[in-house]
C-alpha cells in the first residue's frame, strides 16, 4: 500500500509543472470570467510564458552542457527519453516555479499558494531522489523559474492592465 501512495506521490511531483499550469489557467478563467477578452489574452499569454521556460531551458542545457547524475531511476517513458540530455539547469525546476511564482502573484490567495508550493516542492524532491538532477541543477532551474515568473508577471501587468484601463475610457 506505501508504495502505491509514493508513486502517486512521484506522480504529482513529476506532472507538476503541468498541474500548476493548469490550476494557473483555471484560476485565471474563474478570476476574469467577466471579461472574455482578458481570457483569451491572458492564456496565450501563460502559455507562451511556459514555451519560453522550456526553450530557454534546452538554450542554457545545451550551453552549460553539465550532464545528469549516474543511474537515475526513471518513472516513466518520457524520463527515458529527455533523460538523455543534459541536466543543468533543471527544466521541471524551472517550469514549476516559473508557474508557481505568477501563479501566487496573480492569485494572491494563501491556500492557493501554499497547496501549489506543496507540488512544486515534490516536484523538486522527485528529480531529487529519482537522480535527474543534482541539487545544484534544481537549484539553478528554481532560480532561473523564479525570475522569468515574476518578469512576466510584472510585464502582464504593465500589458493588460493598461489596456484594461484603455478599454475602460473608451466606454466612459
Amino acid at each position: 500500500m506505501l508504495k502505491r501512495e509514493l508513486k502517486t506521490l512521484y506522480s504529482i511531483g513529476y506532472y507538476g509543472p503541468i498541474i500548476l499550469l493548469t490550476v494557473l489557467i483555471l484560476i485565471i478563467i474563474k478570476t476574469e470570467l467577466t471579461n472574455l477578452r482578458t481570457v483569451t489574452n491572458h492564456i496565450p499569454y501563460i502559455i507562451l510564458m511556459n514555451v519560453f521556460t522550456s526553450e530557454l531551458n534546452g538554450v542554457l542545457k545545451r550551453i552549460i552542457k553539465q550532464p545528469r547524475p549516474k543511474n537515475p531511476i526513471k518513472i516513466n517513458k518520457h524520463d527515458m527519453r529527455h533523460s538523455k540530455s543534459y541536466g543543468m539547469p533543471s527544466g521541471h525546476a524551472q517550469l514549476v516555479v516559473t508557474n508557481l511564482v505568477y501563479l501566487s502573484l496573480f492569485a494572491k490567495n494563501n491556500i492557493i499558494t501554499t497547496l501549489s508550493s506543496c507540488i512544486a516542492l515534490l516536484t523538486l524532491y522527485q528529480r531529487y531522489v529519482f537522480r535527474m538532477h543534482t541539487l545544484s541543477q534544481l537549484a539553478c532551474g528554481s532560480i532561473v523559474g523564479y525570475i522569468i515568473g515574476y518578469i512576466f508577471f510584472k510585464a502582464y501587468l504593465c500589458i493588460f492592465k493598461k489596456e484594461a484601463e484603455s478599454n475602460k475610457n473608451k466606454t466612459n
